[in-house]
């Protein structure tokens, strides 16, 4: 993307993928990452961002209505992480007061968790403690099975535990390698088929490749993904 962003899009679309999300926009303006996308036949279904602070949410808003997303997915911000079950509880509540604006624009928020949210405080996990302090209908989860398994918990079976929270969910693999490597989807350890079969029973919106480091090119990575998605008819 940040040698030849318009020849990176037309490479994901050539493998077979039609819709993406936005993780920034690599030096544009919403505008013309939009343009960029819609050039290569490329939908942008989510955006990955931030929350903006008050004086900055009516640029935000703009910025979702140029993309056209229905989801926007944000994570833990470092001074909350750091207060730990307060932190999430003050993150929920910040959450509900910019979903309530998010809602009237047609968007739905969702919180990507990593593994530190795996954390237990006073016998509950970070991540437990945000949804049980944010109302469903303020946030919900955009669930990254490799960072499910690197927290050390059963993927299909915590997003089984939330499935009223499970609106879009990332999809990367994991090598069973010391360092627990990044890893194409179906070129590692996690255990697709139980993935698969209870994210069916949960319907999300949406899965999305992800994949956080790549042995070799990235887009050859996002090509193998899509081949194992394909195979098992999920692409």
């Amino acid at each position: 993307m940040a040698k030849d962003l318009p020849g990176t899009l037309r490479a994901v679309a050539q493998i077979g993928y039609r819709n993406v999300e936005a993780a920034g926009f690599h030096g544009l303006s919403a505008a013309d990452f939009r343009a960029a996308c819609d050039a290569a036949g490329l939908k942008i279904i989510s955006a990955h961002m931030g929350l903006p602070a008050e004086d900055k949410m009516a640029d935000f808003l703009r910025d979702l209505r140029t993309l056209g997303v229905a989801f926007v997915c944000i994570g833990m911000p470092g001074d909350l992480r750091q207060q730990g079950a307060e932190g999430y509880r003050t993150h929920a509540k910040n959450c509900e007061r910019a979903a309530y604006i998010l809602r009237k624009e047609g968007v739905t928020l969702c919180y990507h968790n990593h593994s530190f949210e795996f954390v237990k405080f006073d016998g509950k996990y970070g991540l437990d403690i945000l949804y049980e302090t944010a109302a469903a209908d303020s946030l919900q989860a955009q669930f990254d099975i490799y960072w499910i398994q690197h927290g050390n918990e059963n993927p299909a079976a915590y997003i089984t535990k939330w499935k009223s929270r499970c609106k879009l969910v990332h999809l990367k693999d994991m090598l069973g390698d010391e360092k627990r490597s990044f890893a194409e989807v179906g070129k590692g350890i996690i255990d697709w088929p139980a993935v698969f079969k209870a994210a069916a029973r949960i319907k999300p919106a949406w899965y999305i490749v992800e994949q956080d480091i790549c042995a070799g090119p990235s887009i050859d990575s996002a090509r193998l993904s899509f081949e194992s998605l394909k195979k098992w008819g999920y692409a």
